[in-house]
Formats: structure tokens, C-alpha cells, sequence
């Protein structure tokens, strides 16, 4: 019930797929057809190959022998219970976004790496991709869910707080965050 007031995920996609990680079809605003598949090793490269391009892209360096090491080994860092990491493709599929969902601590998770192509943006993929990593969250069990970013992500904060997420104090040491939010689930 809680999960309810999260943003919806979208109507399916009459496009075929037989991918098993598949978690649905999406037909989103625009008649554009996506899916949203839960992260699988063969797809390291084409998902580090977009962060590689997408992040950049945003002001920020990626760095992926330091505070992004861990986006090199996604199925280690986002196994186990609790813990998921999507991309969202086009029906060729090439990723356009991603977000993962770790735990922080017994009942707080932590979103992360929410990134849409920048061509993408304004289509209402970031929102049901963190509609996506909420609900999750959610069923996992956990009570709250934050994140951090940048003051001058003003998208990406609207979008944050239409949702629910308020600012609050730093929940770790990250010196390239200046906004620190939560979400009560």
C-alpha cells in the first residue's frame, strides 16, 4: 500500500521481447517502447560504456578506479538481499538509464547512479526509474530510502521532492554532495 504513491512504472509495450531479465515493457509519453531489465553481467559493458558517456555529461568526472569502482563489478556491488541495480533500453537495446537501490544501514537504503541520456531527459524516464527503485525499496522491507546530489541538479531535486523526498543531514561523508535527502516509505 505504501508503494502506492510512488510514481507508476507505465502501460506495457506491445513490442516483443524474450529477454528473461525483462522486468516490463514500457510505453511511455511519446509512444516511445522501453524496457526496464534488472541488471545482468553480460551487460557490464554496455551499462559502463553509458556511464562513461553519461556522467561526464552532468559536470561530474567518472572515475572508475576510485569513487566509481564500484559501477565496474554491478553484480557484486548490487547482489544480494535487498539490493537491485535496472536499466532502462530501447527495443535495441541500448541503455538510456539506470538506478540502483543499496542498503545503507537495517531499515535505509540508498539510490543510486539515477542517470537518463541527455537526450532523453524531460520524457519522464528518471521518474519511473526511481518509481521503479522506491517500490523496490519498499518490498524489500526498508522503512527509508536516501540519496545525495548536487545543488545545481535542479531537475533531478524537483523531481526528488515531487515524490516525496525532503533535505535533511548528511547520512555519510561525500564530499561531492551538497544535498543530502530522504524519503519515509
Amino acid at each position: 500500500a505504501q508503494a502506492a504513491r510512488h510514481p507508476s512504472i507505465g502501460r506495457a509495450c506491445t513490442g516483443k521481447s524474450h529477454d528473461r531479465r525483462r522486468v516490463s515493457g514500457l510505453l511511455l509519453p511519446g509512444g516511445d517502447c522501453m524496457e526496464l531489465v534488472i541488471f545482468e553481467p553480460d551487460m557490464q559493458e554496455a551499462v559502463f560504456a553509458f556511464l562513461q558517456s553519461c556522467i561526464p555529461k552532468t559536470g561530474r568526472s567518472f572515475e572508475p578506479r576510485g569513487r566509481h569502482a564500484p559501477l565496474t563489478r554491478i553484480s557484486d556491488s548490487y547482489g544480494g538481499a535487498g539490493q537491485r541495480f535496472w536499466c532502462l533500453r530501447d527495443m535495441q537495446g541500448h541503455v538510456l538509464g539506470t538506478v540502483g537501490v543499496r542498503r545503507a544501514q537495517k531499515d535505509l537504503c540508498e539510490i543510486k547512479t539515477l542517470f537518463v541520456d541527455g537526450g532523453q531527459r524531460g520524457r519522464g524516464y528518471g521518474r519511473r526509474l526511481l518509481g521503479r527503485a522506491l517500490s523496490f525499496a519498499a518490498q524489500s522491507g526498508y522503512r527509508r530510502a536516501a540519496l545525495d546530489t548536487r545543488a545545481q541538479d535542479t531537475a533531478a531535486i524537483a523531481l526528488y521532492k515531487s515524490v516525496g523526498f525532503y533535505e535533511t543531514t548528511p547520512y555519510h561523508d561525500n564530499p561531492y554532495a551538497d544535498i543530502f535527502m530522504e524519503l519515509i516509505l
